[in-house]
């Protein structure tokens, strides 16, 4: 059986925890499905709904601190939460790969985020994974 075939036999027994699959390309949703199989979650839903949440949370959590971002970082690290969405994890190496490096990769990330990249990377693998 397929991915979309498993979800979708969860979402006809249980529509009240199971959120429609979504974009099924994405094999990101292998992990949400894993972890809803083995008990780990209680509702299943698309692995990028569930990286948005904690993306959000991220950002709040910095700004109650003190941190407040600029457009261009917003927009940066918005890309950089799409990126772990898909490929699960962020490094440098990622800057090597669009929309990154389109955008002037990781000579521009750290042009932006300083020093501070390789913090926000790591916890982008750790609290939003």
């Amino acid at each position: 059986m397929s991915t979309d075939e498993v979800w979708n036999a969860y979402l006809r027994i249980d529509s009240t925890n199971v959120k429609p699959m979504g974009d099924t390309k994405n094999p990101a949703n292998i992990i949400s499905l894993t972890q809803y199989a083995i008990g780990k979650i209680d509702r299943l839903e698309p692995y990028t709904d569930n990286v948005d949440k904690k993306f959000n949370d991220w950002i709040l959590e910095n700004e109650s601190k003190g941190r407040k971002f600029s457009e261009e970082e917003l927009v940066w690290l918005k890309m950089m939460k799409n990126h772990v969405s898909s490929f699960m994890e962020i490094n440098m190496m990622s800057f090597n790969q669009p929309p990154f490096v389109n955008k002037g990769g990781a000579a521009k990330a750290y042009n932006i985020f300083g020093p501070d990249l390789n913090r926000i990377m790591y916890e982008f693998n750790e609290k939003l994974i």
